[in-house]
């Protein structure tokens, strides 16, 4: 898979990118998307029970009615007081599928029933679980992912993914007080389990391993180690949360474990950019054990790598590390690096430092700056204008 095919995979998927990052969300929990609970917030009502009695009104536009026989309410309403039958405005026949049954989540507008979605259940799982998410709806979030927590391996693909979704739309500092007020060792049981089934869906390895990284012990760092040595359970996007967990579990194997791969550029491109994902949680989120300068080592040798050095690069501007500017600006008319989007983030960079930085590195990207305007001004100017764009979209408020 191409460096560019995989980041836009990555993206697609959710995954903490330089492009698309949410700031405040949890990271390396790669599902978002609308949950059930805001569903429930948004309808009117919602029952569960047996269609019946289709009727086929007009044959030519598919018009007609179904009968909805109320068997579970899950969240009331004045309209479903006294009824026992609903009739929907539409025609759903069922055929003989007895056993199916329905949770339809209902609309009222003007009076007139607008049943915008239907999940077919064959047991009450899904309901009994809508039923405890309805009897929170008063809840903040951090004692509701109490409840999603349990169902995060529910049987049910639609409860399972539901539940995940909870955690990926949540914040971080939500999941840390959710943490904080939890059973720990319960915790810890559960992820265990699931880090070591093969059954767990690979794309979920990261989450359970960086929770696990916030409310484990030392020892749980052997089950970390294990996966990072796995090349057949399909770990890629996950492997930025096993570090990051590894991290701070043990910080010292955490890191080395991060340089190891940073360090090897034959290594693939897509665990080289996890354990950059990594670095980037461990620099905005610091951890007891892991300093900036542990991080900025892990950091450095990727410049040397064509494939990724772009991306290094943004983060060492972002994080105003100018003591950097000699060795990055070299790198502009190396052939492994004179392409369009390594000289663009090293003009980014040499922009940044000419107006931020003091004393060599300032005068540094100064004179670089110079030579490059003489060289393709065009070029120069094209970077700036995006670098103010780019700056004013991240200001406090810029991008609302």
């Amino acid at each position: 898979m191409s460096r560019f095919r995989t980041i836009a995979v990555g993206m697609t998927l959710g995954i903490v990118s330089l492009v698309t990052a949410v700031v405040h969300a949890c990271p390396f929990c790669n599902a978002q998307g609308v949950t059930l609970a805001k569903e429930l917030e948004q309808s009117t009502f919602v029952v569960h029970g047996k269609l019946t009695n289709a009727r086929l009104l007009n044959v030519q536009d598919g018009t007609g009615t179904t009968d909805l026989v109320l068997e579970t309410i899950i969240k009331p309403h004045d309209y479903l007081k006294d009824k026992k039958i609903i009739t929907l405005p539409r025609y759903v026949p069922t055929g003989n599928q007895d056993d199916v049954r329905f949770i339809v989540f209902f609309d009222v507008f003007m009076g007139r029933l607008d049943p915008f979605r239907g999940i077919p259940v064959k047991d009450k799982a899904l309901v009994e679980y809508l039923q405890k998410i309805y009897a929170l709806k008063d809840a903040k979030q951090p004692e509701r992912l109490k409840l999603f927590f349990d169902y995060l391996e529910h049987p049910d693909p639609e409860i399972t993914t539901d539940a995940y979704k909870e955690f990926g739309n949540s914040s971080l500092e939500e999941v840390l007080q959710w943490i904080r007020s939890a059973d720990r060792n319960y915790l810890r049981k559960r992820l265990t389990e699931w880090l070591r089934s093969k059954e767990t869906p690979a794309l979920r390895l990261g989450f359970y391993g960086f929770l696990l990284g916030l409310c484990g012990q030392p020892d749980d760092a052997a089950i970390l180690q294990e996966l990072l040595q796995v090349r057949d359970r399909d770990l890629v996007s996950g492997i930025d949360g096993i570090l990051s967990g590894l991290t701070l579990l043990k910080p010292e194997e955490g890191l080395r474990a991060i340089q190891r791969i940073m360090n090897n550029d034959k290594e693939d491109f897509t665990r080289r950019y996890a354990a950059l994902r990594a670095v980037r949680y461990l620099w905005e989120n610091p951890a007891p054990g892991v300093s900036k300068e542990a991080l900025l080592d892990c950091v450095v040798p990727l410049l040397s790598q064509g494939d990724i050095a772009d991306l290094a690069i943004e983060d060492l501007r972002k994080w105003k590390r100018w003591e950097f500017a000699e060795t990055i600006l070299a790198l502009y008319h190396r052939p492994s690096h004179s392409v369009p989007i390594i000289q663009r983030a090293i003009l980014r960079y040499a922009l940044s430092c000419s107006q931020q930085a003091q004393g060599k590195p300032a005068q540094l990207a100064q004179a670089f700056l110079e030579q490059r305007r003489k060289e393709d001004p065009k070029r120069v100017r094209d970077v700036e204008e995006l670098l103010k764009i780019d700056e004013q979209f991240n200001k406090p408020g810029g991008g609302s």
